[in-house]
């Protein structure tokens, strides 16, 4: 199983391309891909087209509504040069937010990727600051998005798991369920082993 955390989505750079593209050409090697975003903030929205290595082709995933000039605009998706054709699981808390609730939220809801831990912060709408006299400034919403399939976004609600946890029992948690799907097909020699793991994983999870 393969494991990858992002405590932060950094501005498109060739440098980030370049890392990202080695550790996920290294993890398309696995049997199956975990995404911890449980201490992810946010950052730039692009991610560096982190998700273009999950879409074989190009994907529109929604479009953005700007109220300051009036226009939508449309979230394309372009795809890498290898796909990773994998199960998916993304970790999440409450503490996920922003860009990495977007990330969640399109792997989620277009490429069935199953959400593990706690409902995201729910702040889908990016904000500026305005000038409102007497020195005053307030940060006001000014783009919402919405996505191709839900036609909505997670704005006030977060991104809500298919198997929710408290986060600290997360990667446990989604382990066990990668681990049970291969229990599935496994031979009688694979079965101890796999069976073995289940146990021990589900003996560290906290239920205080």
């Amino acid at each position: 199983i393969g494991y990858i955390e992002f405590t932060s989505f950094a501005l498109p750079s060739e440098e980030a391309q370049k890392t990202i593209r080695s550790a996920i050409q290294f993890l398309s090697h696995t049997d199956a891909l975990i995404i911890d975003l449980r201490n992810n903030r946010g950052g730039s929205g692009k991610s560096n087209n982190l998700l273009g290595y999950f879409f074989k082709e190009k994907t529109k995933t929604g479009r953005n509504f700007n109220r300051l000039t009036n226009t939508w605009t449309e979230n394309i998706i372009e795809p890498e040069d290898f796909f990773l054709d994998i199960p998916v699981y993304v970790l999440t808390s409450k503490n996920t937010f922003s860009a990495a609730e977007g990330f969640a939220y399109i792997l989620q809801n277009q490429h069935n990727a199953v959400v593990v831990g706690e409902p995201t912060s729910g702040g889908a709408h990016l904000t500026r600051s305005f000038s409102l006299g007497n020195g005053l400034v307030g940060f006001i919403p000014y783009l919402r998005s919405e996505n191709e399939k839900t036609h909505t976004d997670w704005e006030g609600t977060g991104v809500i798991p298919e198997v929710r946890t408290e986060a600290k029992n997360a990667l446990l948690f989604a382990q066990n369920k990668l681990l049970e799907n291969k229990l599935k097909n496994a031979n009688e020699n694979e079965k101890s082993k796999i069976q073995w793991l289940i146990n021990y994983n589900q003996s560290k999870i906290t239920t205080i």
